[in-house]
């Protein structure tokens, strides 16, 4: 009798639910671990979730030492950016003749919006123009050239009459003062620039009464060693008490012209280094905030320019321009 053996292989394995289940299980756990990454960085973001465009400005070196003022300011006039410009009109512009091309550069910051064929208009954007000596000046608060002609008008006429005074400027004041339009503005849809132009350092000269120092006012705070002398300040011709070391006067430079009997302290900004430093690295104040500055002259202060354009949230451009 012959029999056969028939083989059937090795038992098969039932599907393993369990072990699907657990890998199923993993993913979801991934998925919910990206779902709160996003959600992280949309608060983050800004307060209302907007993913703020920065503009592609790119790095200083991006702009050759040298090149036309009204070229610089051209390529620092972005798309989706609020921006200050912030203008040092203080004497020594119009002696160094530097003031002509100044005035050129910023009539063409708006000239595409007025002839298109001359550039390329920047795009859901706004400008104001603030002018500075030892106090600022609006001349153009911020609007939008795209949607206002009154405002491209006001620029124009503005620049046309913008004139120097012979005050000292002050840079970190300035600045400072430029911040808080953004800070009011509060536009968190948007970058926000400060376009700095000076040819100078911060602050200047005092010039003091020798004769008539007194003992500072309690509320000046003055440390020791120092006295005060009432100084005449601002536009406006006021007064004020300018606290000083009377080892550190010194002879003013003649192109002050002073009176005989008097003489020169340094008089810096209120705002210090390193308290405007801290203000524009600050992102409680103003979102995605950039500080591009702008040199021209031989007696511009290339070491804070560059300072400042690093301070703020993105790195800026430092760029030093010739006529």
């Amino acid at each position: 009798m012959v029999s056969y053996h028939i083989s059937y292989g090795e038992p098969q394995r039932r599907f393993d639910y369990k072990k699907l289940l657990i890998i199923l299980g993993i993913l979801l756990a991934l998925l919910i671990l990206a779902v709160i990454a996003y959600g992280i960085y949309w608060l983050v973001t800004d307060e209302n979730g907007i993913d703020v465009p920065v503009p592609d400005f790119g790095a200083s070196e991006e702009v050759p030492t040298g090149t036309p003022l009204n070229e610089v300011l051209a390529s620092l006039h972005f798309d989706n950016t609020n921006t200050v410009y912030l203008v040092d009109v203080s004497r020594s512009i119009e002696d160094g003749g530097n003031l002509p091309v100044v005035k050129k550069a910023l009539l063409d910051v708006v000239l595409p919006y007025v002839d298109p064929n001359s550039g390329t208009a920047a795009e859901n954007s706004r400008a104001a123009l603030i002018t500075f000596t030892d106090e600022t000046e609006t001349l153009v608060p911020m609007a939008s050239f795209e949607e206002s002609r009154e405002a491209v008008a006001m620029w124009l006429s503005e620049v046309n009459d913008m004139r120097t005074h012979d005050r000292p400027a002050y840079i970190h004041d300035a600045v400072k003062e430029a911040h808080g339009l953004l800070e009011e503005l509060n536009d968190s849809t948007r970058s926000n620039a400060i376009v700095l132009l000076t040819d100078g350092s911060d602050g200047g000269f005092s010039v003091i009464d020798p004769a008539s120092a007194t003992i500072c006012p309690p509320e000046m705070g003055a440390a020791a060693g120092q006295v005060c002398s009432r100084v005449s300040t601002g536009a406006a011709g006021g007064e004020a008490y300018v606290p000083f070391n009377p080892a550190n006067l010194q002879e003013c430079p003649p192109q002050l012209g002073v009176a005989p009997g008097r003489a020169c302290v340094d008089s810096p900004s209120v705002t210090t280094e390193p308290e405007l430093l801290a203000l524009l690295g600050s992102k409680d104040k103003v979102p995605t905030l950039i500080v591009h500055t702008v040199g021209f002259g031989q007696e511009a202060d290339q070491t804070l320019l560059k300072l400042l354009a690093r301070a703020g949230q993105y790195e800026g451009r430092y760029v030093y321009a010739d006529h």
